[in-house]
């Protein structure tokens, strides 16, 4: 008879939570509180070090602004620049107040446009673009390349000129850059281009002699013009080239308000 046999389970022991002792408290107490001046101290250690970098990051002498590079200026000269930046370089290279300095420039008349950056280490760099004067307007102000009129210091004086009605700034600033290639190609140049109460357009070469093209063709008229003085043996030619076309009286104008030619009128002064 095979015999029969109960397994006994474990029982699992219980035991009394023990209290732990002073010592074994202190001493986490105390670990506890190391931590804490450890990072205290860390914290601590590490604003000094922020506050040393801002003393110094403040001072003037530090990293100092020692180069100003301009360029792109032409009718703004140095001096006037450097007055206008004088105020707000007088930190270091890292505090410049570029901004600042920006719209400093921004109010100079000559200047159109500005950029102005850090180059590390010790470098300003401005780069600026002046309005383009075109043309001179009753001798007090330009004509920039859009056709606008400013009144600026130190005009240029190798610039033609315009006149006419402010209206017609556009109108002539059109045609003058249609002209103008022409008239170059043909070895010629204008010192004055207008436009007349009556809407007669007129140009003066750079000889002082003048050339009426009237209020209607006047672009054709002065192909026309062109191409007779460009013809071998022209006497236009001849005559521009040294101001007079019979005997020593010099070309007053040449009216091209005709069809089919032209009338040359010569100085009648003695």
């Amino acid at each position: 008879m095979a015999g029969f046999s109960r397994r006994r389970g474990r029982q699992a022991a219980w035991r009394e939570p023990q209290t732990p002792s002073l010592s074994s408290r202190l001493q986490t107490a105390w670990q506890a509180q190391r931590r804490w001046l450890k990072n205290l101290l860390w914290i601590a250690s590490a604003l000094f070090s922020v506050s040393l970098f801002l003393v110094w990051i403040l001072n003037p002498q530090t990293l100092p602004v020692k180069t100003i590079r301009i360029d792109g200026n032409v009718h703004t000269s140095n001096e006037e620049l450097e007055q206008v930046i004088a105020p707000y370089v007088t930190g270091n290279f890292l505090l410049l107040d570029v901004q600042a300095i920006h719209a400093a420039v921004l109010k100079l008349p000559w200047v159109k446009t500005v950029s102005v950056r850090r180059s590390w280490l010790d470098t300003l760099a401005i780069e600026l673009q002046e309005h383009q004067a075109v043309a001179l307007w009753q001798n007090s102000a330009i004509v920039d390349s859009n056709g606008e009129i400013r009144e600026l210091p130190h005009l240029p004086t190798n610039l033609v000129h315009f006149a006419g009605d402010k209206d017609s700034v556009q109108i002539l600033l059109t045609r003058y850059y249609t002209l103008k290639p022409q008239l170059e190609a043909a070895g010629l140049s204008v010192h004055e281009f207008g436009c007349n109460a009556r809407q007669a357009w007129y140009l003066v070469l750079n000889n002082g002699i003048k050339l009426f093209l009237g209020r209607n063709e006047s672009e054709a008229r002065l192909q026309r013009f062109i191409r007779i003085y460009q013809m071998k043996n022209s006497p236009l030619r001849a005559g521009l080239s040294t101001q007079t076309m019979t005997g020593d009286k010099p070309l007053a104008y040449i009216d091209l308000r005709y069809t089919n030619g032209m009338a040359v009128q010569w100085d009648r002064a003695e």
